[in-house]
């Protein structure tokens, strides 16, 4: 359970960094004068969408884990299209408390898993 509360906030917070790693619509003004961080922002969402899938292929086998990953893709991405749509300025921020409270679970889940 640990692991795919991991994946799905993983998966969300590199569709923030994909969102954000554009010109135009980014909220960071570093990202904006900075093509070298828009590779870096592309590339590091891209390897944890590749983790994100590993880690579905892992717990369930590939020929089920790939149907999950892309249905999780496709949510967290219409999810962070959705955020951004309706409050922009809260976009960033929701890749911050996404992150926190899957990492909030997974302590929760140690934590009641090593009580059985």
């Amino acid at each position: 359970m640990g692991d795919s509360i991991a994946a799905i906030g993983l998966t969300y917070l590199a569709c923030v960094l994909l969102f954000q790693a554009s010109e135009r619509r980014t909220q960071l003004a570093g990202v904006k004068q900075s093509a070298n961080l828009q590779h870096l922002m592309r590339f590091g969402a891209g390897g944890l969408l590749i983790l994100t899938l590993c880690l579905f292929a892992l717990q369930s086998g590939l020929e089920f884990g790939l149907p999950i990953w892309l249905g999780v893709l496709s949510a967290a991405g219409g999810l962070s299209l959705l955020v951004s749509a309706l409050y922009p300025r809260w976009h960033l921020k929701s890749a911050a408390v996404v992150v926190l409270a899957c990492a909030a679970l997974i302590a929760l889940a140690m934590i009641s898993g090593g009580q059985q």
